[in-house]
């Protein structure tokens, strides 16, 4: 970020006044066409008002290629995209596959209950129910 605000140029009134506005409304929402540095001069808002470094995910992409090339650039896109369309098409089914634990603990807790009922009983109850299981 340090060497980015080394060579930032922007009219120093329009940067405080700006800078000012966003310390004060907390979001700010800056305009204009493809290629006008917008990004750029968002970054360097954030940089004069102290705020942690901003990571974000063209920057992660661009330490992937120099790594791994452009295999490893397609490689996270496309695990990227499988885990999106795989999210949205079966919304639900990651759910059901949260529950599913739950079902047998369910039923473990529930004899659980039952074994500590039966134990708890006096001996005369257990005595009749076993005779009337003959």
């Amino acid at each position: 970020m340090a060497h980015l605000a080394e060579r930032f140029a922007a009219d120093e009134e329009v940067m405080a006044s700006l800078t000012e506005r966003l310390r004060r409304e907390r979001v700010l929402v800056l305009s204009g066409g493809r290629f006008t540095g917008r990004r750029t001069a968002a970054l360097m808002l954030l940089h004069r008002l102290g705020a942690a470094p901003v990571r974000a995910l063209a920057g992660a992409m661009y330490k992937v290629s120099q790594a791994f090339s452009c295999f490893g650039v397609a490689f996270c896109l496309f695990g990227g995209g499988f885990a999106l369309v795989t999210v949205s098409s079966l919304y639900g089914l990651p759910l059901l596959v949260l529950a599913v634990p739950y079902a047998p603990a369910a039923v473990g807790r529930r004899s659980e209950l039952r074994a500590d009922q039966h134990a708890a009983a006096p001996p005369a109850t257990v005595v009749r129910r076993c005779r009337r299981a003959r």
